[in-house]
């Protein structure tokens, strides 16, 4: 039994391929719309992706950068007692104290401008005091607290490090929302598709189908080689969707490395993941059963109304 349901089943795949096969530029058509419509939201995707998995790397303790002035109307400022005063806030859980030729140094290590900043008369940067608020992951306290350190009278500027990461985030957030959005359209799209072309291949084997319905063939039997037709259909796109997708990003990989190293930054793009790769396939495979089966299903109604 076993034997001749899968010699059945490999019958009608070999036969729907062959029907492909009369008809390249159709089915060619028919893939490509569906590996256009598979690839764009998976390159929007992995990008997203990939810059949300780098705002993670960033996201440390959140921090404030407190500049002091040199001195104020009652004489030079002592950053080791503005730091002890900042302590006292209960929204204060810690501050580190970068002295300006620390804070020289680094900029030299960073910047690569060592013969530049060599040339300097002087020093230009101020004391500089590192807060750590015990708000811990709070944006708005956190930002709350820049403004009131900075309205102190010692103060120059307070700076909250990781306000613009918080935008990036949301930034990213409203991506992965119309990523969403996007795909469930894309997937719209496809189950159009597929019902039109099944729909178009009813219509050529229509007197078939009634000879068959005729002799007492099963709606099954009917069926079956429209299913083949949605499932490879949706196969091919979907195999095709994976090279696009994967072309797309290796042209994308040089350009990004290249400004990522300007910036200092180990920021790349990546490939899809095989665990995304499976299960976009399955469904997309699933998807164009279900749009064969949903329009066969129509057109057996009008058939055999019983």
């Amino acid at each position: 039994m076993v034997k001749v349901w899968f010699a059945r089943h490999l019958q009608v795949f070999f036969e729907t391929l062959g029907r492909l096969w009369q008809t390249p530029v159709a089915s060619m058509m028919t893939t490509l719309v569906i590996a256009i419509a598979i690839a764009l939201p998976l390159v929007l995707y992995q990008i997203v992706t990939s810059v949300d998995r780098l705002s993670a790397d960033w996201q440390g303790a959140p921090q404030i950068s407190v500049f002091l002035k040199t001195q104020t109307e009652n004489g030079p400022i002592d950053p080791i007692e503005s730091g002890q005063r900042l302590l006292q806030n209960p929204m204060v859980e810690d501050v580190q104290y970068v002295s300006p030729e620390q804070g020289l140094e680094e900029f030299s290590e960073m910047s690569g401008f060592q013969a530049a900043i060599e040339a300097l008369p002087e020093n230009p940067l101020p004391p500089l005091l590192i807060v750590f608020p015990a708000t811990g992951e709070d944006n708005m306290a956190s930002s709350q607290l820049a403004d009131q350190l900075a309205s102190l009278p010692f103060v120059d500027t307070a700076v909250y490090d990781q306000q613009w990461l918080y935008r990036l985030t949301a930034m990213v957030n409203v991506v992965k929302r119309a990523v969403v959005v996007l795909a469930f359209l894309m997937g719209a799209g496809i189950l159009l598709v597929i019902s039109n072309t099944v729909r178009l291949g009813i219509t050529n084997r229509a007197s078939e189908i009634e000879i068959i319905d005729q002799v007492g063939g099963t709606r099954t039997f009917i069926r079956r080689p429209f299913l083949y037709i949605g499932a490879i259909q949706c196969l091919l796109g979907t195999l095709l969707a994976w090279l696009v997708t994967g072309l797309t990003l290796y042209l994308l990989e040089n350009p990004v490395a290249e400004l990522a190293t300007l910036y200092q930054s180990q920021f790349s793009i990546g490939y899809v993941s095989v665990p995304v790769v499976l299960a976009v396939t399955v469904c997309v495979t699933l998807l164009g059963v279900l749009a064969a089966r949903i329009t066969v299903d129509r057109y057996l109604v009008k058939l055999r109304p019983s």
